[in-house]
């Protein structure tokens, strides 16, 4: 099952489940850590006309807070992104690891580092 919109801050659902089989089995839903106080529609990914339903998220709990990234480029001469590459700032509230980062100006990519590890605050040249 997944989310209906509207989606969450990255752009994508609010919440979702892996796809079960039959006979009862479970599945847990990732992202509701993160939800309000609040009512949640969702619907089945795999009967999505016949099965919706809402998820009700009560006072009871504190959601954590949801995880965060932020990039910026410091590099600010085009001269010195040539000579030395280019230097990005990452600021983020937990560990990231296996994020694909890609450098775009315009349609045209500058440059690409396929599964990126970072700890809080660290920076990467490239």
């Amino acid at each position: 099952m997944t989310a209906d919109p509207p989606p969450g801050p990255d752009g994508s659902a609010l919440f979702r489940s892996a796809t079960i089989g039959g006979g009862g089995a479970t599945a847990p839903v990732a992202g509701t850590q993160y939800l309000t106080t609040g009512s949640y529609p969702f619907t089945c990914t795999i009967h999505p006309t016949e099965m919706h339903g809402t998820l009700q998220v009560t006072g009871n709990g504190t959601p954590q807070a949801r995880p965060s990234l932020r990039l910026a480029v410091t590099s600010k001469k085009l001269a010195k992104v040539r000579k030395m590459g280019l230097l990005v700032q990452v600021d983020t509230s937990v560990k990231v690891d296996g994020v694909d980062l890609v450098a775009k100006l315009g349609k045209v990519t500058l440059g690409r580092r396929p599964a990126c590890r970072w700890r809080r605050g660290s920076s990467s040249r490239w």
